[in-house]
Formats: structure tokens, sequence, C-alpha cells
């Protein structure tokens, strides 16, 4: 059985993880996402909550040309 392996949580690898999952057929338990730092998302990280609203310090990288974000 594949494995499938990303470096880093950023945009690329999260989108490339939905697209092997939507378009691959693959079970994402064969997706594995390797991150050095303690949270997920690379420069798009986010925290917050529905509450007090969200802060997502990479929304400068949010652009149309990221065709996977609008997907």
């Amino acid at each position: 059985m594949s494995k499938y392996y990303f470096v880093g949580s950023g945009i690329a690898s999260l989108a490339g993880a939905v697209l092997l999952i939507r378009d691959g057929g693959i079970s994402g338990k064969d997706i594995i996402i390797l991150e050095e730092s303690h949270e997920f998302g690379g420069a798009f990280d986010a925290h917050g909550d529905a509450e007090h609203g969200y802060f997502i310090s990479g929304s400068r990288m949010f652009e149309a040309m990221y065709q996977c974000t609008f997907d």
C-alpha cells in the first residue's frame, strides 16, 4: 500500500492532500503531513473562535490565482 508524504503543513500541502483524497481516491489514512511547528497552516495559520472572530496572519496570500482555495 502506498503512502503519500507532504513536508510542511502550509496551504500547498493541505491542498495537495485534499486533491489526493477528492480526485485521486486516496484514503486520508495513507496521507502523512510532516510539520516541525506545533501549529498547522504554515504562513496561512489562524487562531480565534466563532464568537470573537478569527485572525489569519497569512491572509495576504489569499488571492484568486490560488485556485485550490476556491475549489
